[in-house]
């Protein structure tokens, strides 16, 4: 029994420190110029998913049938309009990576999904 102990105490006070060892307020700035193209290039990918995203999102609201359909048809053209503003800040985030500044998403939510 004094054995199983020790292994476990073993086992698991190393990790009762790790969390505080590893947490920390903010990325060191090496990173962000980084992030922030990454960021860009999967803004880039996945702007096109705000289409069926908006249609599905807008189609919820309606009670009838008919009126579902005709939010989910509305959503094609505010999905649209999303997929063009999602492109256009993964453009934005993409070119301006290796310059120091606004390092946040100019879009919200940051990522379509």
């Amino acid at each position: 029994m004094k054995k199983a102990l020790i292994i476990a105490m073993v086992l698991i006070v190393p990790f009762m420190f790790m969390s505080r060892s590893f947490a920390q307020e903010e990325m060191p700035g090496a990173y962000k110029p980084f992030l922030k193209f990454g960021r860009g290039v999967i803004n880039i990918g996945s702007s096109p998913y705000e289409i069926p995203k908006q249609m599905y999102l807008l189609s919820r609201n309606g009670d009838t049938f008919w009126g579902t359909t005709a939010q989910g048809l509305a959503g094609v053209f505010v999905g649209t309009g999303w997929m063009f503003y999602r492109l256009a800040a993964g453009v934005y985030d993409v070119f301006t990576s290796p310059f120091p500044g606004c390092e946040e998403s100019i879009i919200d939510p940051e990522y379509a999904f």
